[in-house]
């Protein structure tokens, strides 16, 4: 009787563990992770919205060399002050990343691509709305802070004819 006092609960237990669902851990690569960041970069200039970039950059080490400013911006409070002012004073109707490429390494990523952004010029008098069309290349390097991959530093850039 002792044996089957034994042999009952341990079936019993073993039933019950059986018919838990046990939790799928789904993997996501490297540079998947990246990409997002790059979405909520785009998605920032797309939404005129500086916020959505608190994730973005880095908060403890930076440099960023942004569109056609030649001076580069190495803290968290200098890049949010750029694209608060950058977006008073440009009326951006779209901003497009393209062809862009990640590779990773380690703690590090760096990626490369094409922008374009649609700006909207200023009216003079009753004139129909115009726009411009700029376009360049971005580069950046992204460090992985805790699981975290945030840019380091940003490079901005458009061909000199261009400006």
């Amino acid at each position: 009787m002792p044996r089957r006092a034994f042999l009952f609960p341990l079936l019993l237990s073993l039933l019950f563990c059986a018919c838990i669902k046990k939790k799928e851990i789904k993997y996501v690569s490297d540079e998947t992770l990246v990409r997002t960041q790059i979405t909520r970069f785009e998605d920032a200039l797309k939404q005129k919205n500086p916020e959505l970039l608190s994730d973005y950059y880095s908060r403890d080490k930076i440099e960023i060399f942004p569109f056609w400013d030649k001076e580069s911006l190495t803290s968290w409070e200098e890049a949010i002050s750029y694209w608060k002012e950058f977006f008073e004073d440009q009326k951006v109707t779209d901003f497009v990343l393209s062809s862009v490429t990640v590779t990773t390494a380690g703690r590090t990523a760096w990626t490369k691509g094409n922008w374009e952004m649609k700006i909207e010029k200023k009216k003079i008098g009753k004139k129909k709305k115009q726009y411009q069309i700029l376009q360049g290349r971005y580069s950046a390097i992204f460090e992985n802070h805790e699981g975290n991959w945030q840019v380091v530093h940003e490079h901005m850039s458009m061909p000199e004819s261009k400006l």
